[in-house]
């Protein structure tokens, strides 16, 4: 995770990557995401994830590829 502040030092920005298995059945699916949080958020999660910090998930995407 990368937390840095705007140049002006006034807003919080946190940078990470999150990995989701998603498996169903026999099936698996693993997705990586590049997420930014701001302001409060940001020092929230900086200060609470680390690297292999599990997450709980509210919603999976659907694989945009299904209609190919």
């Amino acid at each position: 995770m990368d937390l840095r502040h705007t140049t002006t030092g006034q807003k919080a920005v946190a940078k990470m990557s999150v990995a989701v298995n998603n498996r169903y059945g026999k099936n698996e699916r693993f997705y990586r995401f590049s997420v930014i949080c701001w302001n409060g958020l940001a020092e929230t999660v900086s200060a609470r994830l680390h690297k292999g910090s599990r997450m709980a998930k509210r919603h999976i995407i659907s694989d945009l590829n299904e209609e190919e």
